[in-house]
């Protein structure tokens, strides 16, 4: 197994509108970008400008980027990471829109589609925000897989990274939603959340036939369970 094979494993289960907008992530122009990021580190908790350092520990060398507040990314195998890390924070401030997980005109246009009505922009906001919630979870569940385990230590390091990114990109879809009015805290807006999230393990459990024979018997396994406990909660 290769960080190639294991993304096009993964990519089987991406939501449909992920999937719409979803840059190919074994493509030499998006590795670039996950592990050259082109960002400026700043920090709104004192206006500072942190910086990536090393720090040795019981497993080796480790990087994160730190600002001379005292706030901190968490320890990263790379520096790229520790930066992407940092951009996850709440002190990193506005985050750039475009992210290497996702073709971002792609994505804007599909917005831009839905904005004729206040009633089609919130649902696309929920539908947007229920995918990435849909994936994160499956993301989760494929790390504990073997075919993770079997990966090099550099492969790892960018399955890694893209939790990272996703993570980015849910932060910005809750403030697209608070920017409406929506809050997370809200139960209505929990509950069209979560009706949002069984529709996308529904959709992936209705495909399952067509891409099961591709996963490896673990992952297949507990991704069914996984579908079916979705849609039975």
């Amino acid at each position: 197994m290769n960080a190639e094979q294991y993304l096009k494993n993964e990519f089987n289960t991406y939501p449909q509108l992920l999937r719409s907008v979803a840059n190919y992530l074994s493509s030499e122009k998006t590795l670039l970008a996950v592990k050259s990021p082109k960002v400026s580190l700043s920090c709104t908790a004192c206006g500072g400008t942190p910086a990536v350092e090393t720090k040795t520990t019981s497993k080796g060398v480790r990087y994160r980027a730190v600002c001379g507040c005292g706030q901190a990314s968490g320890l990263q195998l790379h520096a790229y990471q520790a930066i992407w890390s940092w951009m996850s924070k709440k002190v990193a401030g506005n985050v750039p829109p475009e992210n290497p997980l996702i073709d971002h005109p792609a994505l804007m246009a599909k917005k831009e589609k839905a904005s004729k009505s206040r009633e089609s922009n919130v649902s696309f906001a929920l539908s947007w925000m229920a995918s990435l919630n849909f994936y994160r979870k499956v993301w989760s569940l494929h790390k504990k897989s073997v075919a993770y385990q079997s990966l090099d230590t550099e492969d790892q390091a960018f399955i890694d990274s893209i939790g990272l990114l996703m993570n980015l990109l849910r932060s910005q879809a809750r403030q697209t939603l608070e920017d409406m009015g929506l809050m997370l805290s809200d139960p209505a807006v929990q509950s069209a959340l979560a009706m949002a999230e069984v529709a996308c393990a529904q959709e992936r459990l209705d495909y399952l036939p067509r891409y099961q024979a591709a996963l490896p018997d673990d992952f297949k396994q507990s991704l069914r369970a996984f579908l079916h406990s979705s849609i039975s909660a």
